[in-house]
């Protein structure tokens, strides 16, 4: 019965030594593998904060806007007739989900119209999705 007692402390022992140097090669390999950043400096006298300003695209580069100019690309604008945007209804008061199934029949019907009317329009939808918010860019 000693010896199984001796052979289980040794299995632990070993294990918990395994765990530890798992533990301090990671704590190694983050503290190895830093990154230095040069930041722009100033020469002044006076303490002096320089503050660069962030574009939408710079913070969220998969956002709205980056998104609207990749699908709008190098088309002119002006040569398209711009429906209002419209939104999902499915929050909000009643009032407000009222106002937006108007805007949604307006789209609907702005798209209709200038399919059969041969006609260039240009047109947002936004379109349900539980965590990303998608919008289509509809080109007439």
């Amino acid at each position: 019965m000693k010896l199984l007692y001796v052979r289980l402390r040794t299995a632990l022992m070993a294990f918990a030594l395994g765990l530890s140097a798992v533990y301090m090669w990671n704590g190694l390999s983050i503290s190895s593998n830093e990154v230095s950043v040069d930041l722009p400096t100033v020469k002044s006298a006076d303490d002096a904060l320089v503050v660069f300003p962030a574009d939408e695209q710079d913070v969220y580069p998969f956002g709205y806007a980056a998104q609207k100019r990749k699908a709008i690309d190098d088309r002119d604008l002006s040569r398209y007739d711009i429906g209002e945007f419209s939104d999902v209804c499915n929050w909000g008061s009643e009032a407000e989900i009222g106002i937006c199934v108007v805007k949604r029949h307006a789209a609907k019907r702005f798209i209709y119209d200038h399919l059969t009317n041969h006609r260039r329009g240009y047109i947002e939808v936004g379109l349900p999705c539980a965590d990303c918010s998608p919008v289509f860019h509809v080109f007439i």
